[in-house]
């Protein structure tokens, strides 16, 4: 179901999510006998913001996308121009 070309985008956001989710699983599990919890819990904080941030900048560019009219057919140059600020705004985060 998730494997057809319509919603190839969503298998891949889920992947990484449960990628990222069996990643913080491990450390928590590694951290926990050497009695540093609170490292694990911080990290899973880190991890939240995170993806909190990534999703809303994503959503913020589509948006200004959107509005501004801007597609990689009419306008490519600056369809990647977009597509980098958002990625810098994400990268200093």
């Amino acid at each position: 179901m998730l494997m057809h070309d319509d919603q190839n985008e969503l298998f891949e956001v889920l992947v990484a999510w449960a990628m990222n989710v069996v990643f913080l699983v491990l450390i928590i599990l590694l951290l926990w006998p050497l009695g540093r919890p609170q490292l694990a819990f911080r990290l899973a904080k880190g991890y939240l913001v995170l993806w909190v941030l990534t999703g809303l900048a994503a959503l913020l560019g589509i948006r200004i996308q959107e509005y501004c009219r801007v597609n990689i057919y009419d306008r490519p140059n600056a369809y990647v121009i977009s597509n980098l600020a958002v990625s810098c705004f994400i990268q200093v985060g």
